[in-house]
């Protein structure tokens, strides 16, 4: 009896977990049935309401729901659980699930569809949207396949929410037409096909079902062209793939399964062949600042080429003999296009001989352009799409149609761009290679499995790339939330071969941004960006000005030989100008014609020019200055109308005054009794808001001028000025501070009053400068002098620095880093070609990144808009450089 007693509880609880799976399986069929065939993603989720209160705990939310997505999405659930599924609970049957369905709504964007099992009835449908109308929303409904479907418009929320009940499923939306998408689906005989793919779940608190048939529509949605592809290629190589998506205290889990299509390419024969289990080569190879890698690695590359029908004749001929087993390709931070400039691709060879051999006469075969010697290496033109489009893909391959390669330790190094080639091979010589980044390194030691291929991608190091690339409304949502991602890097992505499938394996990590700027700058060296050669050695320090188009910043420099060069933000020349003389001080910009049209103003000793924004002469310029200049011009909008005068000090102790149109001013033309003036003028403002010129002469006269020309004072100090003289806001009133070779310190107001103190005694070589080292209302007086530099506030002493390696300045200027509300100060040492950041956090405390090779002063930019700080000099080979500091 007993016997029979237990065979029939175990029936029974046998058959109620028949029946409560059948039910389960049954409910997720319907949710998955009913999804339209336009679906590009599915989220799946059990237990919506408990899943919902777990996200909003998790360390990252905040910055995570900042993702217009997610936010969508979100928004999406929070109206419908508002007005129907909250004001019913225990009336109806709780929705215990959710598939969330993502379709383009327009050309460039995309909505949501939520589809939840209920209980809830027709009637009770429309008496809960009848309480929303009586509160002010507007209801109104149509009639699809027989059924009502409602619509609520909230105008003071600018929201809608069109929702129906089909077959125990309510169906909701923002969006009407993807509600009779539904209906349409659920009336069909012809299913979606969605279920057969997804019905056998992978673990995760929730599961994302990826439609690649659909993803190409995205392109617009994400892109500013369609020329990347990035969507297409995924259609091309798979049908679908499932994850799923645990939320750790630390990041974003996912694992799953990826379905590709039966394509006969290299990605099939590498994921079905045997995993490579050693060591990671490449990383010691390719450039540190690598923010995206594409990276594959078998046991045995022949057996997979072999394998593999698609043999390519021209691909057999360029790399039969000496294909090794490990190849990637990627691109670098920062980037100004879609991986054209910063693109690389890397081989690993296994014969230096055959690959030399085959490659050097195939590049002489396909491009006639010279090879090119650079730190002992031959850098030759190839043309490499055979080869890249068998391993990468077509669309990549056509990057390499013109490139450069070279032999580096066992691997073939490629670039699209010589320059670029170049940088990555200081890079190498440096030893900044992607195996030095911690990330990385934490990754191949914890995160990567015995893959055949990996993505592996830093979010932190593409703002440019996004910038350039993504299309306007998510730019726009990039741009103003980027901080709020910055911290989800690097996102990393992991395939390996199974029948019938591929199985994925990623993560996303999540640092909070204080944790994520203090590994920043522990980690992060300074890193070579870019490095131009010009036709000579630069003899300025460089100019960063605004490009007034893009609002990208932008280089000009002059070399020796008194070129000017204007260099775009990725180190491109945009074009070069020959000049008779040299430049004297800096070039600043104007708007000429006072239409938001930027200039570029500047003089040498006999002229004054006014470029465009592509180097050519603006109206009647250049001038020709009546006498020779004794230094550069000062712009000066007397009358407040931004139509700027300048004038120009002369050796004939004179100096001219021009109109914008450069018309002579009256009083201005000359102006005399000015004798030996050799520094810029300057702008001081009286607390009257009277503006008056400052000029002064060597010899230790400072004069403050009135707009005609007229003397309002003129200061006598003690001794030569050794430096130009600075203009600072000094407890809410404007003066000039100077010092003279005595050693004095002079402070001089809008009334012509002065008052000095000796802080140093004053060497043969030395400079001046004031700064805002403290952050404080007050600038600081910095001093060069006996081969140091020291920094004084009004009564004492500060920092003192000593240069290491008989390294002596023999110039100094401020540097204002990004993100910081203090200044520093650059040195230029000249004896050794070195450049130094001094650091406030102490004596002879120096940026970590410093000393660098240079040979001329540097300026610190955020050259990318990226918050990120950019040096730029002058380099010892006739280029000039770029380095992201840490």
């Amino acid at each position: 009896m007993k016997r029979k007693l237990t065979i029939i509880v175990a029936f029974l609880i046998f058959m109620i977990l028949i029946l409560r799976y059948t039910f389960s399986n049954g409910e997720r069929k319907q949710l998955f049935s009913a999804v339209p065939k336009s679906a590009i993603a599915l989220l799946e989720v059990s237990q919506v309401q408990e899943r919902y209160q777990q996200l909003q705990e998790i360390p990252y939310w905040k910055n995570l729901s900042k993702s217009k997505i997610v936010k969508d999405l979100i928004d999406n659930y929070q109206l419908v659980d508002s007005v129907i599924v909250q004001l019913q609970q225990g009336t109806f049957k709780q929705a215990t699930s959710m598939v969330a369905s993502l379709h383009i709504t327009k050309v460039d964007e995309v909505g949501f569809v939520l589809l939840r099992p209920t209980t809830l009835s027709q009637e009770t449908l429309l008496l809960l949207l009848q309480q929303q109308e009586q509160k002010g929303a507007k209801l109104s409904s149509h009639i699809f396949r027989g059924l009502p479907i409602y619509q609520l418009q909230w105008a003071s929320k600018n929201e809608r929410l069109c929702v129906t009940l089909d077959n125990g499923l309510l169906v909701s939306s923002k969006y009407p037409f993807l509600v009779d998408e539904v209906v349409q689906q659920m009336n069909q005989s012809a299913g979606n096909g969605f279920w057969k793919k997804a019905r056998k779940p992978v673990a995760g608190e929730a599961q994302l079902h990826l439609n690649f048939a659909n993803t190409s529509s995205l392109s617009k949605v994400f892109l500013q062209s369609d020329e990347t592809n990035f969507f297409h290629y995924l259609q091309n190589n798979a049908t679908w793939q499932k994850l799923g998506i645990s939320f750790k205290e630390t990041g974003i889990a996912l694992e799953g399964l990826t379905e590709l299509k039966k394509n006969n390419n290299c990605m099939q024969a590498v994921l079905k062949a045997p995993p490579h289990k050693g060591d990671l080569k490449i990383a010691n190879i390719v450039p540190f600042n690598t923010c995206f890698l594409s990276h594959f690695q078998v046991a045995n590359f022949k057996d997979v080429y072999h394998k593999n029908q698609n043999h390519a004749s021209d691909f057999d001929v360029a790399t039969n003999t000496w294909m090794g087993n490990e190849w990637a390709y990627g691109f670098v931070e920062p980037t100004s296009e879609w991986c054209a400039n910063t693109s690389f691709l890397a081989m690993e060879y296994t014969d230096k001989l055959q690959v030399e051999e085959t490659l050097k006469k195939y590049s002489v075969t396909q491009i006639g352009s010279r090879t090119v010697t650079y730190n002992s290496m031959d850098l030759r033109p190839i043309d490499m799409r055979m080869v890249a489009n068998y391993l990468v893909g077509e669309k990549i391959g056509t990057y390499f149609g013109e490139a450069y390669y070279t032999l580096v330790g066992d691997f073939v190094l490629v670039s699209s761009n010589l320059n670029f080639l170049k940088v990555m091979l200081d890079n190498y010589t440096k030893d900044q290679v992607l195996a030095q980044e911690a990330d990385f390194a934490n990754f191949l030691q914890g995160g990567k499995v015995n893959s055949n291929t990996f993505i592996y991608a830093t979010p932190t190091k593409m703002k440019t790339f996004f910038d350039k690339n993504s299309s306007k409304k998510f730019g726009e949502n990039i741009a103003a939330n980027f901080n709020s991602f910055v911290p989800f890097s690097p996102v990393y992505l992991q395939l390996s071969g199974k029948a019938g499938n591929v199985l994925s394996q990623g993560f996303i990590p999540f640092a909070s941004p204080q944790q994520n700027a203090t590994q920043q700058t522990n980690k992060t060296p300074a890193t070579l960006v870019w490095s131009t050669p010009l036709s000579a050695p630069i003899k300025m320090q460089p100019q960063v000005l605004l490009n007034y188009e893009t609002k990208e910043p932008q280089i000009l420099v002059q070399d020796v030989r008194n070129q000017l060069y204007l260099i775009n933000n990725d180190g491109k020349i945009a074009w070069r100008r020959e000049l008779a003389k040299p430049i004297l001080n800096t070039i600043q910009q104007i708007d000429f014609h006072n239409n938001g049209v930027l200039y570029y103003i500047f003089n040498t000793q006999d002229e004054v020019y006014v470029l465009d924004k592509d180097g050519r002469d603006a109206n009647n310029y250049p001038i020709q200055i009546t006498w020779p200049a004794a230094a550069g011009l000062g712009l000066v909008d007397f009358k407040g109308d931004k139509n700027e005068e300048f004038f120009i000090p002369c050796t004939n102790s004179t100096a001219y005054g021009y109109e914008y149109s450069a018309r002579p001013l009256r009083g201005w033309s000359p102006k005399v009794s000015l004798p030996l003036v050799t520094f810029p003028p300057k702008i001081m403002r009286g607390l009257d808001g009277r503006e008056m010129l400052v000029l002064a002469n060597e010899r230790g006269v400072i004069y403050l001028l009135a707009e005609n020309g007229d003397f309002i004072h003129q200061i006598l100090l003690n001794g030569h000025i050794i430096a130009a003289p600075e203009v600072d806001n000094r407890k809410g009133e404007e003066k000039v501070v100077v010092t003279t070779k005595n050693g004095e310190t002079h402070v001089i107001n809008a009334h012509g009053h002065k008052w000095g103190r000796f802080y140093i005694n004053i060497s043969t070589t030395h400079d001046f400068c004031t700064a805002n080292i403290t952050g404080d209302e007050l600038e600081e007086y910095v001093y060069m002098t006996n081969a140091k530099v020291y920094v004084f506030d009004a009564s004492r002493r500060l920092l003192e620095y000593t240069f290491p390696n008989e390294a002596q300045p023999n110039d100094i200027f401020e540097i204002q880093l990004t993100g910081r509300n203090f200044a520093q100060i650059g040195a230029y040492c000249g004896n050794t070609n070195n450049i130094f950041l001094l650091e406030n956090a102490g004596n002879n405390s120096f940026h970590p990144d410093f000393p660098l090779q240079a040979s001329s002063p540097f300026v610190v930019t955020d050259l990318f808009s990226n918050g990120k700080n950019v040096l730029v000099a002058g380099g010892l080979e006739n280029n000039i450089f770029a380095y992201q500091l840490r």
